[in-house]
């Protein structure tokens, strides 16, 4: 089962450098890896709907309400990158219509789901999912090889080197979304105000 520092190790031998037994380890890469783990990881996870970062919540409205516009707001949860789907918003935030809709029943600002939708609140949303047993194997391959790409100049200087590393990392995670999509039967993408107006 890979552990966060066998991803890293993947990265090292991507590198050609010696592994490390932890991030707090005195050498070039050690301190490199540990600098851009945790922000990478983020970047990639919230780049695409991985079907092994998908969560579901149920969300209780704040006691504070917004100053104006909605009737009330929802905090997303702590480990939440980016909402995919809220129940009764009738579509998805990011499969929106082809104009400017300000008539959305909902709005993300901080932390919080502004909106006159009932409580509790129903989302799906793309979650912080830290633990590498939980990822696809495609994924990890795709994310050793940008963390391998980021630590290079430091580790290796050298931009070849740098450029191949760029190229795997493109392959990789091409494969890695392509498996994760064909895990979910298609999704259909409801009309909007721009097709109605068609009809």
């Amino acid at each position: 089962m890979p552990s966060k520092i066998d991803v890293a190790n993947r990265a090292a031998l991507k590198l050609g450098t010696e592994w490390i037994a932890s991030f707090a380890d005195q050498n070039k890469f050690a301190r490199a890896i540990s600098l851009c783990y945790d922000g990478l990881l983020e970047s990639e996870l919230s780049k695409n709907r991985w079907t092994f970062a998908i969560k579901r919540a149920t969300l209780p409205a704040l006691a504070a309400v917004p100053a104006w516009g909605f009737e009330r707001q929802f905090l997303l949860p702590t480990d939440c990158l980016r909402l995919d789907w809220v129940d009764g918003a009738g579509r998805s935030e990011y499969l929106s219509n082809f104009l400017a809709d300000s008539t959305s029943p909902f709005r993300i600002e901080g932390r919080n789901i502004l909106t006159d939708l009932e409580a509790p609140l129903s989302i799906r949303y793309i979650a912080l999912a830290e633990n590498p047993n939980e990822w696809d194997p495609c994924f990890l391959n795709a994310f050793s090889a940008r963390l391998a790409y980021e630590c290079c100049e430091h580790v290796t200087q050298s931009e070849t080197k740098k450029r191949t590393l760029w190229s795997e990392y493109q392959d990789e995670i091409t494969n890695a979304r392509r498996m994760s999509a064909i895990q979910n039967p298609p999704a259909s993408i409801p009309d909007g105000s721009w097709m109605e107006a068609r009809i």
